[in-house]
């Protein structure tokens, strides 16, 4: 199918923020109900994106390449740019093409270094897709980025958290080295610890997260981690998603959660 490049343009009824909805052209598009990207005032949501047919034999940093290529052209005519980028989110169906999906990252987001989370899936929509990217952009002033000081934020080119004037986006943290044998509640318990620091140095504390996302390697883990979960935000309530997922960066990691905070 050719590519539309007609944009959808929603002015709601109240005479609120004007929506904007980008097509990239794709099939499943119209199959599946939903846009390339969405954009509404200041916020660009750029769905989940996989590398098109001729990228069928490529290998995982050729297909990443080719995803952000995609997602430039829709940011792009969303009016909006890789600079804007506060978060991604990376789908790899093989925890070992981490290192060459982090190159295409870093190269487009290494002075940007947007919040980030990675985590091992089962598949995407076609078998030979390796790599499936989301991203969120932000076109705001003062946009802070905020490290744990951990390697492997420069090798992958993101932050462990970044604020702008309103908001505070936490990559999906993981229990550090040294809770190799520790219980899936410790280990939600230590990522909270995390989460808690890089909220505090954008400004933000748990009271102000609205959402969270939960990956679990094993869902019989669900009520450790809840029980954890709970305890930080028990009188708080965020809006929250739990999933199970195959794996995350190192194969004792039992739990990686995200967050995102909403200032004043």
């Amino acid at each position: 199918m050719p590519k539309d490049n007609t944009q959808q343009t929603i002015i709601p009824a109240q005479g609120g923020t004007t929506r904007k909805n980008v097509s990239s052209g794709g099939a499943f598009e119209q199959v599946f109900g939903y846009s390339r990207a969405v954009s509404c005032g200041a916020h660009v949501h750029v769905s989940g994106t996989c590398a098109p047919a001729d990228c069928e034999k490529q290998t995982a940093y050729l297909q990443a390449r080719a995803i952000f290529k995609t997602m430039e052209s829709a940011l792009t005519e969303a009016g909006s740019s890789f600079e804007d980028v506060v978060r991604t989110t990376v789908f790899l169906r093989d925890i070992n093409d981490a290192e060459e999906v982090a190159r295409a990252h870093c190269e487009v987001f290494g002075d940007i270094r947007p919040a980030s989370t990675l985590v091992q899936v089962v598949s995407m929509m076609r078998p030979w897709q390796k790599v499936e990217i989301e991203a969120y952009a932000q076109r705001a002033p003062g946009t802070r980025k905020i490290s744990s000081g951990g390697a492997f934020e420069n090798v992958y080119g993101y932050s462990r958290a970044v604020a702008t004037t309103d908001h505070v986006h936490v990559s999906g943290t993981c229990a550090p080295a040294g809770y190799e044998k520790s219980s899936p509640y410790i280990q939600a318990k230590a990522v909270f610890d995390i989460i808690e620091r890089a909220l505090a140095e954008g400004g933000a504390r748990f009271s102000d997260v609205v959402r969270t996302v939960v990956y679990l390697r094993d869902i019989n883990d669900a009520e450790e981690v809840a029980r954890a979960h709970c305890e930080v935000f028990g009188d708080i309530r965020p809006a929250s998603t739990l999933v199970q997922v195959v794996s995350m960066m190192r194969p004792w990691q039992k739990v990686e959660i995200e967050a995102y905070a909403q200032l004043g």
